[in-house]
Order: C-alpha cells, then structure tokens, then sequence
C-alpha cells in the first residue's frame, strides 16, 4: 500500500529538523485494515482457525487500541524512510518522534 503523506520541514537550532507529516483519514484506514489483517493471521480466535475470523470480532479480541498501535508504528514504518530520502535528510540518531492527533476512522 502507497501512502502520500503532506510533508512540512522546519530546520531548528543544533542541526535538528522537524518533521511534521499528515496522513489521510483514507490512507490510515488502509493502513489500518492491512494491520488488522497481519493481526488477524496470527491471533488465536477460538472457534477460528487462524486468518479466518470477521475484522469485528478480531478488533474485539485483540483490542481497537492494541491495533491503532500497531497501525500508527506502520504508517511510521512506511513513510519515515521515503521522507528521509526524498528530502536528502541526512539522520544521524533515531527521531524523537510525537503523535499530534490520531483520531481513529476519522478523515
């Protein structure tokens, strides 16, 4: 799945950037059922055999807040790299990284 997140770069004091990006409501929801899905392979739902229970009823065992984790670790996971890139972003750390707003199912 290919996310197009709004970039704004701000360069800061002692060679520090900051990076705020936003991701659509739409691309989240996509990032989202792809997480769900992975999750949804490997959970143990009895009744189920494993990848074959409903979305509903896997959000329900493993969490909607467990899943919105894992959905914004992956949105991370696909757009960081491509940011550093496309900007020529030298990195010499790991980012401090702050999660302004994530609203789930939201636009």
């Amino acid at each position: 799945m290919s996310v197009k997140p709004s970039v704004k770069i701000q360069k800061l004091a002692k060679s520090q950037i900051e990076i705020e990006v936003e991701i659509s409501g739409e691309d989240m929801a996509g990032l989202r059922d792809l997480t769900l899905k992975e999750m949804a392979a490997v959970a143990a739902i009895k009744g189920f055999r494993p990848g074959k229970a409903p979305k509903d009823l896997v959000e329900k065992e493993i969490g909607g807040e467990k899943i919105d984790q894992e959905t914004i670790q992956l949105a991370l996971e696909k757009t960081y790299p491509q940011i550093i890139i496309d900007n020529e972003i030298e990195a010499i750390g790991r980012p401090e990284i702050t999660i302004m707003k994530f609203a789930a199912g939201s636009e």
